[in-house]
């Protein structure tokens, strides 16, 4: 029998593998990692190789990688600017689902020094890779290993929360995802996600294909938001269009501190040495490779962990 390394290897989509062993037409957690975390180095190799295949204003056109990263995140920029006034304090900016950094990095070259960056994923090989990516840009966002729907950080201590198709192979679980963005945001929400709705046939077919997302601006009209902005990306995949939603936060409440919560009670983690424990829970998440391990689903039970 083929081991999923063996499989992935030989092109195997590892998502699709996993829900046809399941009877399945959702992607899980455990798919979603197993998938993501057996790619971990391909985006920055695709990057770094300046192989990507994109539309550009509605049609096929083959751009680099460079000029993608440069229309997209100029485009980005362009909205930041417009929608959310950023240069009179210091900022907290979230990337949600952050893989190897190759989003949050040109983010971070193309708005201003006052903001504070942090990024999370479910896969530590990914965060892995995305560390050695921002050390090679000289950037130096606080990187960490979570699960979307448990989030290890406090309601309203991140003032901006952005993903790039982080939600997108969450099947069926929109509005889960969304709740535990909105409820870490204390000011905004920037989704760039892909679009069943403004999408082409292409892209339509291929989010059915992967049991993607379809059901986007249906959750967020159920949060307490205000859509500021709501359009296609100039440039994407041709048959994975993205669109992007700016999103401001309604009845703002006093922003807590950044500092690590248990992803299970929200109670403040204690650092000791070297790895994270909850006095609630009684549990430790450890840090590996310089990476806190914030996975609700990786941590031990240790009552007796500050005893030694």
């Amino acid at each position: 029998m083929s081991t999923l390394k063996e499989l992935y290897d030989n092109n195997v989509n590892i998502m699709q593998y996993l829900r046809d062993k399941k009877n399945s037409n959702e992607n899980d957690s455990t798919a979603i990692l197993t998938s993501y975390d057996m790619q971990a180095g391909s985006y920055v190799k695709n990057i770094e190789e300046n192989k990507i295949g994109t539309y550009y204003n509605g049609s096929k056109k083959e751009l680099s990688a460079k000029e993608y990263q440069k229309i997209k995140f100029d485009f980005i920029a362009q909205k930041f600017n417009e929608y959310i006034y950023i240069y009179d304090k210091q900022l907290t900016l979230l990337e949600a689902g952050t893989g190897e950094a190759t989003s949050l990095v040109p983010l971070i070259q193309n708005l201003p020094r006052n903001i504070n960056y942090l990024g999370f994923d479910i896969s530590l090989s990914r965060i892995q890779v995305g560390n050695k990516f921002c050390k090679k840009h000289t950037v130096a966002p606080q990187l960490f290993c979570a699960d979307m729907l448990n989030i290890p950080l406090a309601d309203n201590s991140i003032d901006i929360v952005f993903t790039s198709h982080a939600i997108e192979p969450n099947t069926n679980k929109e509005l889960e995802v969304l709740s535990e963005l909105y409820r870490i945001s204390s000011q905004y929400l920037i989704l760039i996600e892909p679009s069943y709705e403004l999408g082409n046939e292409e892209t339509r077919k291929n989010i059915e294909k992967h049991c993607y997302i379809r059901k986007l601006k249906q959750a967020i009209e159920q949060l307490n938001c205000e859509i500021l902005f709501h359009d296609l990306l100039p440039a994407s995949t041709y048959t994975n269009m993205s669109e992007m939603f700016i999103l401001k936060k309604n009845n703002i409440i006093t922003k807590n501190n950044t500092n690590f919560v248990c992803p299970q009670c929200k109670n403040n983690l204690i650092l000791h040495n070297n790895n994270y424990f909850c006095e609630h829970c009684l549990t430790v998440y450890p840090i590996l490779n310089n990476i806190p391990d914030l996975n609700i689903n990786h941590c031990i039970l240790f009552s007796q962990y500050l005893d030694d």
